[in-house]
């Protein structure tokens, strides 16, 4: 009897579950407004330097 009831609430269990969703939407957001946040104020340190795509970077 116990292992009817468990394998009954196995399989109800297994019949009630979702898959998990994520989330993926894309934000676009120019870096100078990034980096005028005041998270980004309080979070990085001014001496950091950004090098984006097709930008210069200094020799090693």
């Amino acid at each position: 009897m116990k292992l009817r009831l468990s394998a009954a609430v196995l399989l109800a269990s297994m019949a009630v579950a979702t898959t998990a969703s994520a989330r993926d939407t894309v934000l676009y957001i120019p870096l100078a407004d990034v980096l005028a946040m005041p998270e980004a104020q309080n979070k990085l340190d001014k001496n950091m330097k950004f090098f984006l795509a097709g930008q210069d970077t200094p020799p090693c």
